[in-house]
């Protein structure tokens, strides 16, 4: 290789905005070096960029016009009104037929690229590279697949060798000759994103828009709706897209002079055009004045005059759910996309994991710099979303914990938490097909929080957990539980070996197989696994019946049922056991209320039978099905007894021996001690 002239090498961006990933284009039999060549000679021979490029050694059917899309982050092709061009440094290497020159347009444009050459201290494995790159550059990558993409190309360079016997590699005199004309980032240059709000004593925070958010009662905070709306144009520029059309609305206006000027300023279709005005019209920005008319309202007109970002999201906090509740969830920990998309499925209610409508939210915080990106897809909130949070009201997650906890001392919320945490890290796992043991533990802690001892086990020849329920010879059972996780979200047939849980359950001595997934839509694969006596749990599923439990908490010989009936989960299979602990629960309290107010009867002195309670509650209304004289007897049987003793035998019957007050705390007393040991 010819010497290089370092002073013709691409200038170096600053890492911050260099690309993550390596030109993705097809290696050919040749090298992916001379594919890049083939591409470029074919763009500069002016071929359309509609032909699809035959690459010797390659099926690809990727077009000209396509392999320029992928080119492009790294400066290597230019988009122009007049079409795609090479870029100066580019056809430099053309001309010069220095491969140097490319490797330096990468070490210009790529993170980690040249950084990788200045690692070979020693021979490394790609999994010591993968680890280095996530632990010293901050890149996350959670599989190799963005290392392996490098060491292609470093290896078609020249630069790094590799020994198949020993799965190492090693850089070569080429490499570091190369790596002497560039300077590669060292970790420690890394720059942190500092946050710029850090020193702010006042933030740029309306005095409307505050107390618009303030006067949110949480019945209003529950009742906003899970999705903002269309809105055209950029995510970064919401703010500036909604403000010109708010200012074209200032005075009543037809709908038909909003078309045209959207469809000429903006390319925007009539049926977008109606979604973007409905969700102005959500926010209480525009209001309709006539069937064709609309006119910006008073609150819109405020917010306009200074366009304040951070007075939008107040906006969006009135209406949409999740706004300043996404801040909330980051005051302790940065999180991704997925996991907050995860969180508003399981605690506010959103219908699916809409990574989207997360995306959304995200961009616009981060543009009223209420928070900012900390590495890869990871997103932390700001000292200016710190103050703004601590001046308003959020709305609490949704569930309705009050009989289950991990702890002695833990609260309500601190149980909210708890389950909410499990279900969000339920939901996360089940798309981690990287790291199988992540699922694996958390199908575990799932069916843990429903009572079941539950031993993960995972490894070759074994499932993956193990549920054992006590009992006798006939009444205890154990269930093999594979969990499946992969990224595209849908298990599939050929990821399933149905020979290989029959082998898991016959080891293990179970009476059932479950397989955990996040969703399960091929029919085929239902059929099979009825066929095959398997049940399958799909995450919504998973959700429901954790969700369902924390309210009605059923025996996990009740949830025997579930493993019993094949195929596709079916939770009606646990309704009965659902409707019996609900009506003993609603028997109980109503067996002390009324004794509790029976006691205060001068003419009866408090002494009640079974009979009297019937007829008190016989036209309730409250029960599903009306207990009768036995079971109204088993309950005063069980709340006079030596160890609960609320209610007391007497010659004529029974009578309170204390307030309902009371039965709560020793209840309580009990299901801590049950959990105590934990």
């Amino acid at each position: 290789m010819p010497s290089s002239d370092t002073s013709q090498y691409a200038m170096p961006r600053d890492w911050s905005v260099k690309v993550f990933s390596m030109p993705n284009i097809p290696r050919g039999s040749q090298g992916i070096i001379l594919t890049l060549r083939t591409i470029l000679n074919e763009l500069k021979n002016n071929t359309p960029v509609s032909t699809v490029l035959k690459i010797e050694g390659s099926d690809s059917k990727v077009t000209l016009d396509h392999l320029c899309v992928r080119l492009r982050p790294m400066g290597i092709t230019i988009k122009t009104p007049s079409g795609w061009e090479i870029s100066r440094e580019a056809d430099y290497w053309l001309e010069t037929a220095n491969d140097f020159y490319l490797a330096a347009i990468f070490h210009a444009n790529i993170k980690f690229f040249s950084e990788i050459l200045a690692f070979f201290d020693r021979p490394k494995t790609s999994n010591e590279i993968q680890e280095y790159a996530n632990v010293k550059f901050k890149l996350t990558w959670k599989t190799s697949s963005d290392v392996n993409n490098r060491l292609v190309w470093l290896r078609d360079f020249g630069f790094v060798n590799f020994q198949d016997y020993n799965l190492i590699y090693s850089i070569t005199d080429l490499g570091r000759e190369f790596l002497n004309t560039v300077v590669p980032v060292k970790p420690q240059e890394i720059p942190k994103e500092s946050d710029v709000t850090q020193n702010e004593t006042n933030i740029p925070v309306s005095d409307w828009a505050l107390n618009l958010i303030k006067s949110l009662t949480e019945d209003a905070l529950k009742n906003r709706k899970p999705s903002i709306g269309y809105i055209p144009g950029s995510k970064t520029l919401v703010c500036e897209t909604i403000g010109e059309y708010l200012q074209l609305m200032e005075n009543e206006i037809d709908q038909e002079i909003i078309r045209k000027y959207a469809e000429e300023s903006f390319n925007i279709k009539t049926s977008s055009l109606h979604s973007f005005l409905s969700t102005l019209t959500t926010l209480g920005l525009i209001e309709r004045k006539s069937r064709a008319t609309y006119q910006t309202s008073e609150l819109g007109i405020m917010w306009n005059a200074d366009k304040r970002e951070v007075d939008f999201v107040c906006c969006l906090q009135a209406k949409v759910c999740f706004i300043f509740e996404l801040l909330f969830n980051l005051q302790n920990e940065s999180k991704t996309a997925k996991s907050l998309a995860a969180m508003a499925k399981v605690s506010y209610g959103f219908v699916n994991e809409n990574v989207n409508e997360i995306h959304t939210r995200l961009s616009i915080l981060k543009s009223a710099r209420l928070i900012q990106e900390e590495g890869l897809d990871k997103f932390a909130i700001t000292s200016r979303g710190q103050k703004l949070l601590s001046m308003v009201d959020v709305q609490q997650p949704m569930a309705n914990i009050d009989t289950l906890a991990e702890n002695t001392d833990a609260s309500k919320e601190v149980i909210t938490n708890s389950i909410n945490s499990a279900l969000e890290e339920l939901r996360v796992a089940s798309r981690d097909s990287s790291n199988p043991m992540h699922f694996e533990k958390a199908v575990q802690n799932g069916f843990r929080i429903l009572g079941f001892n539950a031993q993960w086990i995972g490894g070759s020849g074994n499932t993956d957990v193990l549920l054992s329920v006590p009992g006798t010879e006939k009444s205890a059972y154990k269930v093999t539980v594979d969990a499946k996780s992969t990224a595209s979200g849908s298990v599939n047939e050929s990821m399933i070996d149905f020979d290989t849980l029959e082998d898991h359950r016959k080891k293990h001595h179970a009476n059932y197989k479950a397989v955990v997934g996040c969703q399960f839509q091929n029919d085929r694969l239902i059929q099979r696994a009825k066929e095959h006596k398997v049940v399958l749990i799909d995450i919504d599923a998973f959700e429901k019946i954790v969700k369902m439990h924390t309210e009605i908490p059923l025996l996990t010989s009740d949830y025997r049922e579930i493993f019993k009936s094949f195929g596709l989960i079916d939770l009606i299979s646990i309704t009965n056991a659902r409707r019996r602990m609900q009506n003993a629960g609603d028997l109980l309290r109503l067996v002390m209320e009324y004794a509790e107010k029976e006691s205060n009867d001068l003419l009866t002195e408090g002494v009640l039978t079974e009979k009297d309670i019937y007829r008190s509650i016989r036209d309730n209304g409250t029960f599903d099905g009306v207990p009768g004289i036995e079971e109204i007897r088993n309950m005063l049987e069980f709340l006079s007894s030596p160890l609960i003793g609320c209610i007391q035998k007497v010659k004529e019957g029974f009578s309170a021996n204390t307030s309902i007050f009371d039965a709560s705390n020793i209840f309580e007393f009990y299901a801590r001690k049950c959990r105590a040991d934990k």
